[in-house]
C-alpha cells in the first residue's frame, strides 16, 4: 500500500448561508466585536485561540453543527421551524448583528453551540460560567426588542465524568431576561465601542 502523509485539511471557511467567511457581510462595529471588548475587560482575560489548534476548526464545528440541526428540525419538525426565521440580520445604534435565528411564532431568539466545554459548569451557573454567550444572545435580544432566548447545545464530551449515559449530550433551555437587565448589558457594551475596531468587508 502506497500513501501520502497526513496533514491537515485546508477547508475553506463558510457562514450558515454557504458564502465564505467576510463575504456578504456588512463593513461597520459587530455586536461580537464589543462582546469580546466587554468579557475582556469584565474577566481580565484575553480571548484568543488555542495555540497549535487548527486554524478556524472550532467556529466550522459549530456551523456544522448549526446545519445538522436545522436539518434534524426541518425533517422531524417541519411546521414547528416554518416560524423560525434564519439568517437574520440587525442594526442598532451603529452595531450590527447576525443572530443564529428567530421564532417568530414563539417571539423567541434561537441560539444554537457547539462546545467542548464541560456540561457541568453550565449547570453550576451558566451566566457565569458563559459570559460571552449571555452578553451576546442579551446584545441580539436588546438589539431585536425581544426578553427571551432558547439555547440548543451540542455538548461534545458531556460533563467530562464518562459515565454511562454521561458522554454527548444536546440539551435545550430558555432564559428570560428583565427591560433592566438588557439595558444594563447594552450600556455595557456601548461603553467599549470606542475601543473596538469595525471591521471592513468587500
Amino acid at each position: 500500500m502506497k500513501t501520502d502523509k497526513l496533514e491537515l485539511y485546508n477547508f475553506e471557511k463558510y457562514d450558515a448561508s454557504f458564502e465564505k467567511m467576510g463575504t456578504g457581510r456588512k463593513s461597520g462595529l459587530h455586536l461580537s466585536s464589543l462582546v469580546k471588548a466587554a468579557v475582556q475587560a469584565v474577566t481580565g482575560k484575553k480571548l484568543q485561540s488555542i495555540e497549535g489548534e487548527q486554524d478556524g476548526v472550532r467556529a466550522m464545528m459549530g456551523f456544522l453543527w448549526e446545519r445538522a440541526l436545522e436539518y434534524a428540525f426541518t425533517e422531524y419538525m417541519q411546521a414547528e421551524r416554518k416560524s423560525v426565521k434564519k439568517q437574520v440580520k440587525v442594526e442598532l445604534d451603529s452595531v450590527l448583528g447576525s443572530p443564529d435565528g428567530v421564532h417568530t411564532k414563539d417571539g423567541v431568539l434561537e441560539e444554537y453551540k457547539c462546545t467542548w466545554r464541560s456540561l457541568r459548569r453550565w449547570n453550576e451557573d451558566p451566566e457565569e460560567n458563559f459570559l460571552y454567550w449571555f452578553m451576546q444572545v442579551k446584545g441580539y435580544l436588546y438589539m431585536l426588542g425581544l426578553k427571551r432566548v432558547r439555547f440548543f447545545i451540542f455538548w461534545v464530551n458531556g460533563d467530562y465524568t464518562y459515565k454511562p449515559g454521561r458522554g454527548p449530550q444536546v440539551t435545550t433551555q430558555e432564559f428570560e431576561f428583565t427591560e433592566e437587565e438588557l439595558q444594563d448589558n447594552w450600556d455595557l457594551l456601548m461603553a467599549h465601542r470606542s475601543t473596538t475596531e469595525e471591521e471592513k468587508h468587500e
